[in-house]
């Protein structure tokens, strides 16, 4: 506390308005000139066209009232100080010594970035993937007939890696280790590492409008499209990826072939993002003639429409379908997935690239809470009537 508050006010009034009527420089230039006091102590720091930037609060002054042309450090200043001092990583050790208090999703929160290096710069990238964090994966898709337009599903297509399978109700929950990623190879990730998607591209034999790498969280299989109408029971399995079904997309694939004609509706009961059941979707057209890996509806492309209000999909109790005209039976399987990247169409033999590390979203993860990479399957609206041999390349890291 010093003895004579006036003086010190009067002086640091004095400095601050040098500051103010200097030619502003700071907010472009971000000068900043130290100010000491008579023994040398560091007062602060003086702000072109601004004013003097306290090292310290007013009130450790003894000062109680604001002075102009004298700035005080915002909170967020003090805590970026604080977070550069000794005291942070005292207080680190001190919370990661005591840790059975605090859950590990608060550790993370609060100090990951400061003490596990979990990437949040392009040096973080260089320096996981110099580490051998680095994995990278090539797919191969055959090729197959698009039958006019519509978006396609490459998930059970033949070629490397193996062609996925549908389970029955009440499906799976698939990882980057199930049939059908295209994540083979890309590992789980333990600690506080995260496992980021850093590039995706492919190329075509055919003409490819647009592509669009999805997070397959769920499929639920063998759902047999009756002759009449009638509703069938699905009762999904829960996500364990962006399980609040916040962003979750539901859509529906061909197993096998549908009839021509296969005239009518169908509608999804749901729960959505909220936790609310019971909700239903937008009434979508039936698909008639439709090949194996066409995607249902193909109105809004691989979408069903929500009820209004909603903007994802936790879990699907049932499709109820009214038939207006059928020759025959088909099967389809409900995918609920989440969109991770997509790509612009390109002609064919021509290569395109994603790069989510300098993309305004930026980096891209692949995994949930326990570290379980998530399954990448690739949806495609083709330009002609068959895909091509198509393949893919992804780059990810992890840290």
């Amino acid at each position: 506390m010093y003895s004579n508050i006036d003086y010190v006010a009067e002086r640091l009034i004095k400095v601050g308005r040098v500051g103010r009527n200097m030619p502003p420089a700071w907010d472009g230039g971000k000068i900043k000139v130290p100010v000491k006091g008579p023994q040398g102590q560091y007062v602060g720091q003086l702000l072109p066209g601004r004013g003097l930037l306290l090292g310290c609060d007013l009130k450790a002054l003894g000062i109680r009232k604001p002075l102009p042309y004298v700035l005080e450090k915002t909170p967020m200043m003090k805590l970026n100080d604080w977070m550069k001092s000794d005291r942070a990583a005292v207080a680190a050790a001190a919370m990661l010594a005591t840790a059975s208090l605090f859950s590990r999703s608060a550790i993370l929160h609060l100090l990951g970035p400061a003490l596990f290096g979990t990437v949040t710069t392009y040096d973080g990238i260089i320096q996981a993937r110099a580490g051998g964090k680095a994995n990278d994966v090539v797919f191969v898709r055959t090729s197959i007939a698009s039958a006019g337009s519509g978006w396609m599903s490459l998930y059970d297509t033949g070629g490397q890696p193996d062609a996925g399978v549908f389970t029955g109700t009440p499906g799976a929950v698939l990882t980057g280790a199930s049939l059908g990623s295209l994540g083979t190879g890309i590992p789980n990730v333990t600690g506080s590492d995260h496992c980021y998607i850093l590039t995706f591209g492919f190329t075509a034999a055919q003409n490819i409008n647009m592509a669009m790498l999805v997070d397959l969280l769920v499929q639920v299989g063998n759902l047999t499209l009756p002759a009449t109408t009638t509703t069938v029971t699905i009762s999904s399995v829960a996500l364990t990826r962006y399980t609040t079904g916040a962003g979750v997309v539901m859509i529906f694939e061909v197993t096998t072939a549908l009839p021509s004609p296969n005239a009518g509706t169908f509608t999804v009961s749901y729960t959505n993002q909220a936790g609310t059941a019971a909700q239903v979707s937008q009434a979508c057209a039936m698909l008639s003639a439709a090949i194996v890996g066409k995607l249902m509806p193909q109105t809004w492309g691989p979408v069903i429409g929500l009820a209004s209000g909603d903007y994802g999909v936790r879990a699907v109790a049932s499709l109820t379908m009214t038939i207006a005209a059928s020759a025959g039976t088909g099967i389809i399987g409900l995918n609920l997935y989440y969109p991770l990247v997509f790509v612009p169409g390109l002609v064919g033999n021509m290569y395109a690239e994603r790069d989510s590390t300098i993309q305004i979203d930026g980096l891209v993860e692949l995994q949930n809470a326990s570290g379980t990479v998530g399954c990448p399957v690739l949806y495609v609206l083709p330009g002609t009537t068959t895909t091509g041999v198509l393949m893919g390349f992804i780059r990810t890291c992890a840290g």
